[in-house]
Order: C-alpha cells, then structure tokens, then sequence
C-alpha cells in the first residue's frame, strides 16, 4: 500500500542539513519578522504622548512627565533623522 505524504513534507525530502535549517530560517524569518527597537519604542513613546493631556500649569509651565516625554521623542526622532 502506498503512502502519500503531505506536499509540505514533500518539499523537505531530499533537502541536506544545511539546506534544511536555511530554509526553517527562512520560514522563521517570514513568520516573525525582525523589528528594530527603535521602532517599537517610538511607537511606545507616541502612543504615551498621545494619552497624555499637556497642561500648562500657573507659572505657565509644562508638567515634569509631560516635558520627559516630549525630550525622549525629539531625543528618537533626532536619532532616526541622523541615522
């Protein structure tokens, strides 16, 4: 009686080792791409900055966590532009 294998089995027959790790690499690489940090962390920051009301208090200053956040973005964007 014959056995038929799946076609996703298939494509691995007759692969060497190396061949067959580049390709899970590949696959790996498909399935969770690499992100740079500096992305995922303006994005954090963004989304920080977009939930926080900047309110100027009776001197007419900008409160301390509202201040640090707008230096942090300006500090990533500053470093993306020169990047």
């Amino acid at each position: 009686m014959l056995d038929i294998i799946q076609e996703e089995e298939a494509e691995w027959c007759g692969l060497t080792r190396s061949e067959a790790i580049e390709k899970q690499r590949r696959i790996e690489a498909k399935e969770n791409p690499i992100r740079p940090l500096q992305d995922v962390y303006t994005e954090e920051l963004v989304n920080k900055l977009k939930g926080k009301q900047c309110i100027k208090n009776k001197k007419g200053n900008f409160s301390p966590s509202c201040l640090n956040l707008s230096i942090q973005f300006h500090l990533l964007f500053l470093n993306r532009k020169v990047a």
